[in-house]
């Protein structure tokens, strides 16, 4: 792709020109979040995988910290924090199986889908990549965000208490795990990759 954009634009031109109504129709869409779906479920892919990062940086705390866990042992424990990162993962793998259907309800029904048909379903995965990479993707942003204020030191942890006692740091009560919740992020980053790579197989055989 060339420095200024032409890349991107033969793509698009080559779509409207030889593509499917769909993809026609897609790539006139201004939505926040474009692309295809086997492209946006490699994204949330990678976020879950983003996502995971909490475990090691837990793992990595300072003596001081890892002291306020139970057993000082933070990857084991289930602050308030992981619960963010619970909030992500459901939105993340929720989402990537809604497009996964989407995606595959269009290849089946495909080419007899009407013009109506195919915005509604393009509908469908504009709201769906809203709460899945927009959402989703905040959500794990903050929750790695506040982990890693951890890796400042006890001084910076105890000051962030002082401001909010029910902070990230302090109990959530529920059992959920650091470790559990990053160990299904990375499953869920699997599943939803191979979801992406099967959809492109699939569909590079049906356009053929």
């Amino acid at each position: 792709m060339g420095s200024d954009g032409s890349g991107v634009e033969d793509d698009i031109t080559d779509t409207l020109i030889g593509g499917s109504l769909y993809e026609r129709l897609r790539v006139q869409r201004t939505g926040v979040f474009g692309g295809s779906i086997p492209r946006k479920l490699a994204t949330q892919s990678g976020l879950l995988v983003v996502l995971a990062l909490v475990l090691p940086i837990t793992a990595a705390f300072p003596a001081g910290v890892r002291a306020l866990f139970p057993a000082g042992e933070p990857t084991t424990a289930s602050p308030q924090i992981i619960l963010l990162g619970v909030l992500g993962l459901v939105l993340l793998v929720g989402t990537g199986a809604v497009l996964v259907c989407l995606e595959y309800a269009r290849l089946r029904l495909e080419p007899g889908l009407t013009e109506d048909q195919i915005r509604v379903l393009l509908n469908w995965e504009e709201v769906t990549s809203l709460f899945g990479l927009g959402a989703g993707g905040a959500v794990v942003f903050l929750t790695d965000g506040f982990t890693l204020l951890g890796l400042g030191g006890i001084g910076v942890v105890q000051t962030y208490l002082q401001q909010a006692p029910r902070s990230a740091f302090t109990t959530s009560g529920t059992g959920i795990s650091v470790v559990a919740v990053a160990t299904t992020a990375v499953c869920g980053a699997v599943l939803l990759y191979t979801a992406s790579r099967y959809l492109v197989v699939v569909g590079d055989l049906r356009s053929h």
